[in-house]
């Protein structure tokens, strides 16, 4: 994994979010894949072995860099968003952080363009203070924070109402028939939760006409999935924005 690093394997791929209201991609969350030997790994085969090591960090960095790169050179509307994934545990690296930080200061056409998206394997949402004052710092050089898959894992009701989240991105499983809970009221409640605490709400994993149907009878504006985009690279990525700019700009 190591050498597949300092080979530059790990890659951008983008899957765009789009708004119903606007009629259009305003974001893409930045997911990465293992590029071997002319091979794409899916994230499944490597990503939980990949956040346990230091190397998610410079592999985190290097999306950055080249996603921004990306967007600047396809010419993508200001507005457009990107979103990467970070752990609790590079949140609380301060180095890394002041990494971040410094990278975002000398490339002001990042500011209110990057949005963080806290994933969590690990129950370190306990450190709350100590999360709390990295994300302030982050939201001070115009960085959107995201929590991802609300209402399962280790996010819970203390840790979206104590910290300053502008995002919270609900689960597939509390949409799609094939999963049980979604015959819950659990989809309303957590919209209801997202309205009341004034947060940008995502829709994931939205792949049919049902689905899309569901989360608009709960006006939520914001989805993520295969009905609208599929995950591409950096190529793909750009031929589309040139062939619909319609729905990038």
């Amino acid at each position: 994994m190591k050498k597949a690093v300092t080979n530059n394997e790990f890659i951008p791929f983008y899957q765009s979010i789009y708004s119903k209201k606007q009629n259009k991609f305003i974001a893409a969350e930045v997911l990465c894949r293992w590029h071997s030997n002319g091979i794409i790994i899916p994230p499944s085969e490597f990503i939980a072995d990949l956040e346990k090591t230091d190397e998610i960090k410079e592999v985190t960095f290097s999306l950055i860099k080249r996603s921004f790169d990306t967007i600047k050179r396809a010419n993508i509307n200001k507005d457009f968003m990107l979103s990467f994934n970070f752990t609790v545990t590079m949140l609380l690296d301060k180095d890394f952080m002041k990494k971040i930080i410094h990278f975002i200061k000398e490339n002001p056409m990042i500011k209110n363009r990057i949005i963080i998206e806290l994933t969590e394997s690990e129950n370190n949402f306990i450190y709350l203070n100590e999360i709390k004052e990295v994300m302030y710092q982050l939201k001070k050089e115009s960085v959107l924070l995201s929590i991802d898959d609300v209402g399962t894992g280790y996010s819970n009701l203390i840790t979206i109402q104590e910290l300053p989240f502008d995002i919270m991105k609900i689960d597939r499983c509390f949409i799609s028939d094939n999963f049980a809970v979604s015959q819950s009221n659990m989809l309303e409640t957590l919209a209801n939760l997202g309205d009341s605490l004034n947060l940008m709400i995502v829709a994931e994993g939205i792949e049919t006409a049902a689905e899309l149907n569901k989360i608009n009878r709960l006006n939520i504006d914001l989805c993520q999935g295969f009905y609208y985009s599929t995950p591409c690279n950096s190529s793909e990525f750009t031929h589309r924005t040139i062939s619909e700019p319609h729905l990038y700009n």
